[in-house]
């Protein structure tokens, strides 16, 4: 669906939990978007990915803490999907919970769009990453989420 809207992006940014939707993104961005820097997305409280592409080895989060951003990040990668996860998979990025706050009350107030924390993550990392230049897109779902994160 994404390349039929934008056929050529230069990067995606995609929310990271287990890793079967950044893998999935990938491969058909890979395949039919040659070119197409895909990027994972966790809170900064979770980031096992990140943490691990960082040091180019699949290892435990240290500082894991539970956080409303409940779909994404984790206490370590998943063993089955690190194969696949750190060669699909360009840039990890690690967003402070601010900025997912922040974001999930932009798209409520300014767009009318509910979205949980998990697909806030992958526009606030987009909107910290001042490297990125081109045609950026961002992968935002799920709508669930408690209120209380969106009036605080």
């Amino acid at each position: 669906e994404i390349l039929e809207d934008i056929p050529k992006p230069d990067h995606i940014y995609v929310p990271f939990g287990g890793g079967s939707l950044a893998c999935g993104v990938a491969s058909a961005m890979k395949h039919l978007s040659e070119g197409t820097v895909v990027h994972s997305a966790e809170p900064e409280t979770a980031a096992s990915f990140a943490n691990s592409m960082s040091q180019s080895a699949m290892v435990p989060f240290p500082d894991w803490s539970a956080s409303f951003v409940d779909g994404c990040g984790s206490k370590a990668p998943l063993p089955s999907m690190w194969p696949l996860t750190s060669k699909m998979i360009n840039k990890a990025h690690a967003v402070p919970l601010d900025d997912i706050r922040s974001v999930i009350k932009q798209l409520f107030v300014k767009h009318r769009i509910v979205v949980e924390g998990a697909g806030a993550c992958s526009l606030a990392a987009a909107l910290r990453d001042t490297t990125t230049t081109g045609t950026i897109v961002c992968v935002i779902s799920g709508g669930c989420i408690n209120p209380s994160v969106l009036f605080d």
